[in-house]
This record gives C-alpha cells, structure tokens and sequence, in this order.
C-alpha cells in the first residue's frame, strides 16, 4: 500500500470519527487550547466538521503540489538529469509531511474529546504539537540535505 492510499484511508477514518462524534458529544465542545491543555473557547460540535474541511483542503493542496511539481521551489538547479529525482523526492517529503498534518488533526479529535468525555490524558495539546512539529522540520531538513547532496 502506497503513502498516497494510506492518506486517503487516514482522512476519510478522519472524516469518519468526526460524524461519530457529532453524534456522541454534546453541544458545546472545546475549539481552543492553552499550552498547558486548559480550555480557552467553548464552540459548537459543528466546527468538527470546520476542520475536517481544513484537513480534506490541507490535503488536496498536497496532492495538487504534487502533481504540478513546476510549483516547487529548491535550492538546487534542476537540470533533466536530476528532475525526476527531485521530484520524487518532493513528493515523497509532501507525503510524509502529509501523514504528520494527518496525525496532528487525529491528536486535535483527541483532545477535544478527552476533555469533553473524561479519557485519561497523558500529555497536554502543546506537548503534541511540540513533538509533531519537530518530526516535520527534522523530515524537511534531511530531505533538503539529501537534495543539496545531489548538487556536489
């Protein structure tokens, strides 16, 4: 199984979980976090649906990058002999960058609902973020390097 068909299953399970939990949380939802996981705007259930939106539109924008690669920029000339390289190597880091949004927005679901169904949490939202932000820059930094290796 490709990373492209395991996107399309993480979101559509996404999208999936989000209209079961329309279903089982109650009106009013936490929509905003403190850095310590306290609470800073009660909002609707609805805006489940909001960011399921902003996940399918994240991920779209992935894949149109992909397809079009013309639009990526690097910091190397790309000549015909290291193009196809090049762009395999984008789309392989777009992908992985991809998974990490994905897992990002899974941990978002989670925290609203621990909050809102009393599930043991063992780390705050900001520790989330924190960990999910340094395994994208580390995964765009070696593949920057792998792609500046190419340059020598």
């Amino acid at each position: 199984m490709n990373k492209e068909k395991i996107i399309l299953f993480c979101v559509g399970l996404y999208i999936g979980l989000s209209v079961y939990l329309y279903y089982i949380l109650p009106q009013k939802i936490p929509v905003q976090f403190g850095g310590d996981g306290t609470v800073n705007r009660w909002g609707d259930k609805e805006e489940l649906f909001i960011i399921a939106f902003i996940l399918v539109a994240i991920t779209l924008l992935f894949r149109f990058i992909v397809r079009h690669p013309h639009l990526i920029t690097t910091p190397v000339r790309i000549t015909d002999e290291n193009r196809g390289l090049l762009v395999k190597k984008y789309a392989n880091l777009l992908e992985w960058v991809n998974l990490i949004v994905i897992a990002l927005f899974f941990s978002i679901l989670g925290v609203i609902s621990s909050h809102v169904l009393d599930w043991p949490t063992t780390f705050h939202y900001g520790q989330w973020l924190a960990l999910c932000l340094v395994f994208v820059i580390i995964g765009v930094v070696l593949y920057h390097y792998n792609s500046i290796k190419l340059k020598m």
